[in-house]
């Protein structure tokens, strides 16, 4: 072949190859690797998408926003040094689209790594694993086996870990269907409480906020494995910030941070029973009302959200105003002698005077309280201190150093309250021997009460933006 014939021919060659370029899908032939990490450092700024729900991101009673997913976004962005910006989507599509587009630089929303899932995002490590439970109706047949589902209306929402579950189960049971919907967990669990769905298929901890509004919602049997849930970022970035967040996460685990968010987030919401649930539920109806202005009218002069205040009402005497125990505390608040001659109180069964009293104590026990402790454990400490008094409570925060524990952490004096009714423990402090136990399940008690008002008094106001909030304070 001639030197200009090969160079006419490979000219037709390159002109080929041109042509093919130009009608071949531009990624194919270039995929650039965003770097988000460098780019969110140079900002000052980490956008996070995220989608409305009880245990994701919602606005709190005060109108800033909180949640587990929240937080732990919130953690991240810390550790960073950067400022957290949050953006909502409608759903998991929306919440990748921002991503995609570069108008958010990662995604948390109780995302779960899966293998369809990953064609839509690139994840860290994960930082919780839940298991999914069949969900039903109280009164209802309750199923026992994957056989009882087959032909009933099970709903799920689209693109969620439920759906994995289900498409992964139906491999090997053909009869198993579903529908899914563009709504979350909450909107679903509301349509079967409301009778008009037989079936879904929830993350526990969805299932345990939810089970607080309505009780009357059961768990079924757990089905697949746990999922993995993770933070979510572009599929198009080059992997280092998804490695930063897996960084973080190691260290957050080991330094209890997760632990503490799991606590604050669902522990209250499980150690409810369902009876006690539905009979709070119904007394909000019929017994509250009657109190509720001198709840708000307290509440407004010491600084307390008066639906905090209900709640403490309701655990001490489920609104009773002439309510008296066999150790002679007294009325609607169940104030002792000593506290109500300290409060200025003259008679304790007078509903005004007793919530005046237990709101001015419990205001000046929050205030007594280092100044080192932010809220909420500021608050859960001081009513702890309501309930087994504040000399007790500083014991507590003692044992807590001297058990390498974080005296600052409710989460932490949950462990070392306890201790105080063991004799050997109790030598060690300066107020002695105590019902440490106690003050634990009355917190606990009093935040799943408040968190179940907050939500229906935002109901009862009609906002529109409400989401059910697992922890509201």
């Amino acid at each position: 072949m001639s030197q200009f014939k090969f160079r006419e021919n490979l000219a037709w060659v390159f002109i080929a190859l041109l042509f093919l370029g130009l009608l071949l899908p531009y990624p194919l032939l270039h995929s650039p690797e965003n770097d988000t990490l460098k780019s969110v450092l140079k900002s000052g700024e980490l956008v996070i998408a995220t989608v409305a729900g009880p245990t994701t991101v919602y606005k709190g009673p005060d109108g800033s926003l909180r949640g587990f997913d929240h937080d732990l976004a919130e953690a991240f962005a810390g550790s960073l040094q950067v400022r957290p910006v949050f953006r909502f989507a409608e759903n998991m599509r929306d919440l990748s689209g921002l991503l995609t587009t570069g108008k958010a630089d990662m995604a948390i929303a109780g995302i779960q790594d899966t293998p369809d899932s990953r064609s839509l995002f690139l994840f860290s490590d994960p930082y919780k694993h839940v298991q999914h439970y069949i969900v039903y109706l109280r009164g209802g047949a309750r199923p026992k086996k994957l056989k009882d589902l087959y032909d009933r209306e099970i709903e799920v929402p689209r693109d969620s870990g439920a759906m994995y579950v289900l498409k992964e189960l139906k491999k090997e049971h053909p009869k198993l269907n579903w529908s899914h919907s563009d709504d979350n967990y909450e909107v679903l669990l509301t349509e079967l409480w409301q009778g008009l769905v037989d079936f879904s298929l929830v993350p526990i901890d969805v299932l345990k906020v939810m089970q607080q509004h309505l009780p009357e919602l059961s768990k079924g049997m757990a089905l697949g494995d746990p999922g993995k849930l993770a933070m979510a970022f572009s599929t198009q970035d080059s992997g280092a910030i998804a490695k930063k967040a897996g960084d973080f996460l190691t260290a957050f685990r080991k330094s209890g941070g997760l632990k503490r968010l799991e606590q604050r987030y669902y522990d209250a919401a499980s150690k409810n029973s369902y009876f006690n649930l539905a009979h709070y539920n119904a007394e909000i109806d019929y017994a509250l009302p009657d109190y509720k202005a001198l709840f708000v009218k307290y509440g407004k002069i010491y600084n307390i959200d008066w639906r905090l205040l209900a709640a403490m009402a309701y655990q001490e005497s489920q609104w009773k105003a002439d309510a008296v125990s066999p150790t002679g505390v007294e009325g609607i608040m169940m104030l002792t002698k000593g506290t109500a001659k300290l409060m200025k109180i003259d008679n304790r069964k007078d509903p005004d005077q007793s919530i005046r009293g237990g709101a001015q104590y419990i205001a000046r026990l929050r205030d007594k309280i280092a100044d080192e402790v932010k809220e909420p454990d500021r608050t859960w400490m001081a009513l702890a201190a309501y309930n087994v008094g504040l000399g007790h409570l500083l014991d507590a925060r003692e044992l807590a150093r001297q058990t390498n524990k974080n005296p600052d952490f409710w989460t932490d004096l949950e462990q070392t309250l306890p201790l105080l009714e063991n004799e050997e423990w109790a030598k060690k402090t300066k107020h002695g021997k105590a019902r440490g136990r106690e003050p634990v399940q009355y917190v606990d008690r009093i935040r799943s009460f408040y968190d179940i008002l907050v939500k229906r008094d935002e109901e009862m106001k009609k906002d529109e933006s409400s989401v059910v909030q697992p922890s509201a304070l």
